[in-house]
């Protein structure tokens, strides 16, 4: 029993102009490859690069380090610290650090970040 399929009909795509959009803040359109060349906006991804590198990179270091005790050091994690064991905590301590890190981006992008973008629209606005 052979089943029969239809040939696949050409997909129309919308054509893709000029990269614009329309800003929200009412400022008109600026086009992405203009917003980019801006010194305040590459300042801006600098600064988010760094960040966030060094964010993710302690934090994967952590996950890293406790994933090869739990294969490696068995011994250790089963070791009783109150009433659970080593591995449970660091487990634990993998959460909490989760939502330190994650209130401390948030601290750091009001501080640095949003000030820096407000500056990058203003540019833009000039520009």
């Amino acid at each position: 029993m052979a089943i029969e399929v239809p040939d696949p009909q050409p997909v129309s795509r919308p054509s893709i102009g000029p990269a614009t959009r329309a800003a929200p803040d009412g400022l008109g359109t600026m086009s992405w490859q203009n917003a980019v060349r801006l010194a305040v906006f590459q300042d801006l991804v600098r600064v988010k690069t760094s960040v966030l590198t060094r964010l993710m990179a302690g934090s994967l270091g952590v996950f890293l380090a406790v994933m090869l005790l739990a294969g490696f050091a068995r011994d250790l994690m089963i070791v009783k610290v109150g009433p659970l064991g080593l591995g449970y905590l660091l487990i634990l301590g993998l959460y909490g650090m989760c939502w330190i890190l994650g209130v401390l981006y948030v601290r750091i992008a009001a501080r640095e970040f949003d000030p820096r973008a407000k500056l990058a629209r203003r540019e833009r606005r000039v520009a």
